[in-house]
């Protein structure tokens, strides 16, 4: 048993680096476990998640075998500093978004001196990134930074977390406001929470905010009046995919 904790499975692998998909029978078979003998199986299975400090999203003993869950590896607050400055010094890219604010309007902002924070709140930026974590999800997965420039210039989140009426540090704030963006804009909100890792680091006083968001093989739609629910990372940009084109997008991305 000690042997095949410390094996490094392909599934294992990749979530040391980022949140990936996987179902508990696809880890079991990886590690040679014997699915004739569950329990055993599945406690054998946490040691190997507990050994590379990984957590899965819902937990082992929630769902069944076959059930769709996320691998997400736990970090300390260094190596969540080390992996924002590496996405900074990459740049953005298919994979990688930057926001200066959460939902806080920057430029109103700026142009308005005096103006107080809350004055500042920009609903249509809470749906923006609904739609950035829905294009990520139907495509490959990514990371979005927030609190961070186009330019990659750190800005940080304070000003979201200062209108934020729940206490709690950063981290806390950070889980709850994206959880509530989520809830509101999202069919099966439960579901994405799965997808998604939440980490928040202070960085030379600046709080950023890092969004890992595992790719879905499920498709993700918005709850929307709109012509399109359906979103897309395509480039470095979340695009619509209309309604007569979804089947089609399903067929040829999702075989």
């Amino acid at each position: 048993m000690i042997i095949a904790m410390l094996q490094v499975s392909p599934t294992i692998l990749a979530a040391l680096t980022e949140p990936t998909v996987s179902t508990l029978r696809d880890l079991i078979v990886e590690y040679g476990f014997s699915l004739s003998e569950p329990l055993t199986a599945l406690t054998a299975l946490q040691e190997v998640l507990d050994n590379f400090e990984l957590d899965a999203d819902p937990p082992i003993g929630r769902l069944g075998l076959d059930d769709e869950r996320v691998l997400k590896k736990k970090l300390s607050q260094p190596q969540v500093s080390s992996r924002v400055l590496e996405l900074i010094d990459q740049g953005e890219g298919p994979r990688v978004e930057f926001k200066s604010s959460i939902f806080i309007s920057t430029k109103k902002k700026q142009f308005n001196p005096g103006i107080s924070i809350e004055e500042c709140v920009d609903d249509s930026l809470k749906e923006k990134v609904a739609k950035e974590i829905a294009a990520f999800l139907n495509a490959e997965g990514g990371t979005i930074l927030f609190g961070v420039t186009d330019d990659g210039d750190l800005r940080g989140c304070e000003d979201d977390f200062s209108t934020f009426s729940s206490g709690g540090s950063p981290g806390d704030k950070a889980d709850l406001i994206l959880k509530q963006i989520v809830s509101q804009h999202f069919r099966e909100p439960d579901n994405i929470f799965y997808h998604l890792k939440i980490d928040c680091v202070d960085i030379d006083g600046k709080h950023i905010v890092m969004l890992s968001v595992a790719s879905r093989k499920q498709l993700a739609f918005l709850k929307s009046s709109k012509p399109s629910q359906l979103y897309l990372r395509v480039s470095s940009h979340a695009l619509p995919i209309p309604y007569e084109k979804i089947e089609q997008y399903y067929n040829l991305s999702k075989l």
